[in-house]
């Protein structure tokens, strides 16, 4: 369910830009994010995890950015700074002994350390390339 309700703003983003333009979709995406986690705290009984946190404030302040000053560089930065987030925050837990996909994943899989820190590694690659794509995109505009 919780992944489910993850795509609501995107689909909202989606729609909007699709017919209404970029600055309606950053609007469609803050409102659809606010809505959907609103959801989330009230079913997590008032808690959100760190990257529920990290989204949550990144969301506001680009599509913030993007509507307040009616530019959407600020939309188009919020993708690879929370990739490159992402792929941080896994290369340095994994390196300091503390992999987080063993907090995410610990009742998906036992692992042994060594394990989830390769788990742990290749979740942080992945977000790599994600990162330097939106990153790619964002400063040559590509549509």
């Amino acid at each position: 369910m919780k992944a489910l309700l993850d795509f609501i703003p995107l689909i909202a983003f989606f729609i909007a830009a699709r017919y209404n333009g970029i600055l309606a979709a950053a609007g469609a995406l803050l409102v659809a994010t606010i809505i959907v986690y609103a959801i989330h705290f009230i079913r997590q009984k008032g808690k959100f995890d760190k990257q529920q946190w990290v989204v949550l404030l990144l969301t506001i302040l680009f599509c913030g950015g993007t509507l307040l000053l009616r530019d959407d560089i600020y939309l188009r930065w919020k993708s690879p700074i929370i990739n490159g987030i992402f792929a941080l925050t896994l290369f340095v837990s994994a390196a300091i002994n503390k992999p987080l996909m063993q907090l995410a994943m610990k009742e998906v899989f036992t692992l042994t350390l060594s394990g989830w820190k390769k788990l742990t590694v290749a979740w942080a690659l992945f977000f790599c390339p994600n990162g330097c794509t939106t990153l790619y995109h964002s400063v040559h505009n590509v549509r």
